[in-house]
């Protein structure tokens, strides 16, 4: 992974804020979420979650580990955190949590089906094979505390057939325009990128609160692009396990954005830009009303709280992951 510059512009001035390297987590090896809510820091590596403490980045509490019993995962799970726990989930179960790591209780769940909180309710997203058809069908329904559902948002499908190149390779499309829900547990987000930038917003039993419908540039992805993401892919550790088996087919444009998150204040839509190095940000209101548009470091491994973006890389010269922060 090549390391990233990082700059933070206002478009609405010349201002230029450069990011603040925060720790080396000299224990960190898989991480693949990491979440900040006051002075504590989360971060899902592999099949354990690990606190820290955002003021030191001392390890407070290992939480989990891999597994098939109570507390244990058995995937590398999601979380999501609330003021007085953890909702955590797992591959055919969902876990609670104290926000100190110690265990509440789980639920087995099907193995088919992902949940998020949202407030008392879930929302869920339910994968249907038609392996005859060569389909696979998504269904996005909102369920209640007791699991039962109550409202469907929408449903998806999308070819789940397995084409090959003349290489025999299988083809990977990537940055496809798609359907999605997202929650932040409080509000349901509803993106669809076939429209464009277009998303609503949603309360947590599904009554459509506002739309934001909003007219962007599209970006090509350049010959340039298309050359660093195939060069930075064949240098990773990912290459080996499934990357050389694919061709990787690239749409002329990228997708308006990519996912969305929320906090109590702000909506945060993220976008690719042309370059291997930044992504846009561009930030609303709760209500959807926009607010501006900077850059950011390119990154997946990252979460916005308290107007701050926080994002890890891998320092591969010294072997260790990296903490950075932008102020927003």
């Amino acid at each position: 992974m090549k390391k990233f510059v990082v700059i933070l512009l206002l478009y609405s001035s010349a201002f230029i804020n450069h990011g603040m390297k925060l720790a080396e987590f000299e224990d960190i090896y898989k991480p693949s979420q990491i979440v900040v809510s006051g002075n504590d820091i989360y971060v899902v590596d592999g099949e354990t979650i690990k606190l820290f403490s955002i003021k030191n980045m001392e390890l407070k509490k290992m939480i989990g580990e891999k597994g098939e019993g109570p507390g244990e995962f058995k995937m590398a799970p999601t979380i999501q955190l609330f003021p007085d726990l953890i909702f955590v989930s797992d591959y055919g179960k969902i876990l609670y949590f104290k926000r100190n790591g110690k265990f509440i209780y789980e639920k087995k769940i099907s193995t088919d089906i992902n949940l998020e909180k949202v407030q008392d309710n879930y929302l869920s997203a339910r994968d249907d094979y038609r392996m005859d058809k060569g389909v696979v069908i998504s269904t996005f329904s909102i369920l209640d505390k007791n699991f039962n559902e109550f409202k469907t948002l929408y449903s998806t499908s999308r070819e789940f057939k397995i084409s090959y190149g003349a290489d025999k390779k299988r083809d990977m499309k990537l940055f496809e325009k798609v359907k999605q829900s997202f929650t932040d547990g409080e509000y349901i987000y509803v993106t669809d990128t076939h429209k464009g930038f277009y998303f609503e917003i949603l309360d947590h039993t599904g009554k459509l609160l506002n739309t934001v419908n909003r007219k962007t540039k599209k970006i090509r992805i350049s010959n340039k692009y298309k050359k660093d993401f195939m060069t930075e892919l064949q240098e990773s550790s990912d290459w080996i396990k499934w990357g050389s088996r694919y061709n990787h087919i690239f749409p002329e444009y990228f997708p308006a954005f990519s996912h969305l998150e929320g906090d109590k204040n702000r909506i945060y839509v993220y976008s690719q830009v042309d370059n291997n190095k930044n992504a846009r940000l561009t930030i609303f209101d709760r209500r959807g009303n926009f607010q501006k548009m900077i850059s950011i470091p390119r990154g997946d491994r990252s979460t916005v709280n308290n107007e701050k973006f926080y994002y890890m890389i891998e320092n591969e010269d010294d072997e260790v992951w990296e903490l950075h922060s932008v102020d927003l």
